[in-house]
């Protein structure tokens, strides 16, 4: 399922709002692809990402994917996020809704992040994540099995041989194994960052004052042949944990602590 029409659905039934009525940011948008989809859906969307290649002023990217991306009437929708020091591009009690897809398994500054969520959610407001397992066996970027599971100490040999029996992503196809080796060693050292669900529950306790498994919202939302097969045996009991555990967990938050953080001045 698409995950805009998911967080719609999610949204939704918690907030029992509509869209029009509803701020969102989509929080490492990439080229912004999900921010077209929920301005469709109706929302006010806005997005943001990190880009190594984002110019001191305004501008767009000059070499990451955005650069081409970030044009016509959704540019002014995408911002860049100042990584030093790191803060996301709005006033406090900016958004009623912050999501995000697949963006956490690469941050190393969680603890930040989320704090900056905080500050740009409203009081109440609702964040709804996609988050891959640590447990998840083939790593969905390097697609070398086990990765995560053996992160942040992932052995040298153990890249190397996946490389040499020819496991590529999309972006390594015809190179040499020891090439590959190479890359997947250097993005395991700087482009993952994986968590245990216990780590998430516990820093979105400290940040929000809640934690919610939204993947139950999920199965019900699903009308693939697994999802209507899990609901007529009754088995989501189980098969929502082991999907969040092993596969990709969606996490969800309200901003119930927001009024014990401080409150900066809104951006000039």
């Amino acid at each position: 399922m698409a995950f805009a029409d998911l967080c719609h659905w999610i949204v939704g039934r918690s907030l029992k709002r509509e869209p029009a009525s509803l701020r969102l940011l989509d929080f490492g948008c990439g080229t912004g692809a999900n921010v077209r989809q929920f301005l469709a859906l109706g929302y006010d969307a806005y997005g943001c990402d990190i880009g190594f290649d984002w110019p001191g002023g305004e501008g767009e990217w000059v070499r990451s994917s955005p650069a081409t991306s970030w044009q016509g009437e959704i540019m002014d929708r995408l911002r860049p996020i100042a990584a030093a020091p790191y803060r996301l591009p709005f006033p406090d009690n900016s958004f009623d809704v912050v999501v995000s897809t697949s963006v956490f398994e690469h941050a190393r500054n969680k603890e930040t992040a989320f704090a900056e969520i905080s500050r740009v959610l409203k009081p109440e407001g609702f964040g709804v994540h996609l988050i891959p397992a640590k447990w998840i066996f083939s790593e969905p970027h390097v697609f070398v099995p086990m990765v995560s599971w053996m992160w942040p100490n992932v052995p040298d040999w153990w890249l190397s041989f996946w490389a040499w029996v020819g496991v590529r992503n999309q972006f390594q196809k015809g190179l040499a194994w020891r090439e590959v080796a190479r890359l997947n060693k250097d993005y395991c050292v700087n482009g993952l960052h994986y968590w245990r669900l216990r780590e998430y529950r516990a820093l979105f306790h400290r940040t929000f004052g809640d934690y919610l498994s939204l993947d139950d919202s999920r199965l019900q939302y699903g009308n693939g042949r697994v999802a209507r097969t899990i609901k007529l045996f009754r088995l989501g009991w189980i098969a929502c944990p082991l999907r969040a555990t092993f596969i990709e967990a969606c996490i969800g938050h309200h901003n119930r602590r927001k009024a014990n953080f401080p409150v900066s001045p809104p951006d000039q």
